[in-house]
């Protein structure tokens, strides 16, 4: 009778680990989910500058730098045009980005909340960097 007692006791504890397992996975995505910085739309061309629209402090340019491995963005974070600061985000808790792009973005605790392509300043920056290209190869 014990060892009855004992295989129902295990069998009970399995069931048990397997509907709780069953219970956090989704959970766990949901906070994986909600770490993900939500992606605003293209801001509209409104002849903002760009100083206007990081006026808040917990706004910030952020330029696409590289992608390392598949892995991970590398954001070069911009202050009035200059360097500030470096943020490195897993690519799975990033929107789909390439390198130069140019965003706008608000942090949260030091990660990103929310993102919005600059289109305009990134094809004005691209064709910045290429017109400088040409010059030097002339």
């Amino acid at each position: 009778m014990s060892e009855e007692h004992t295989g129902r006791r295990t069998v009970l504890k399995s069931l048990l680990a397997v509907t709780l397992a069953g219970l956090t996975l989704p959970t766990a995505a949901a906070a994986r989910r909600a770490q993900c910085p939500r992606e605003l739309p293209p801001h509209p061309a409104t002849g903002e500058t760009l100083e206007a629209l990081t006026a808040r402090p917990d706004t910030v340019v952020a330029v696409v730098d590289r992608i390392v491995d598949g892995a991970h963005v590398v954001l070069l974070l911009e202050e009035r045009g200059e360097l500030v600061d470096e943020l490195v985000v897993p690519v799975g808790s990033f929107p789909p980005v390439e390198e130069g792009e140019v965003l706008l973005v608000t942090l949260e605790r030091g990660s990103p909340a929310t993102v919005r392509r600059l289109e305009n300043e990134t094809e004005r920056r691209r064709r910045e960097r290429r017109e400088r290209l040409e010059r030097l190869r002339s």
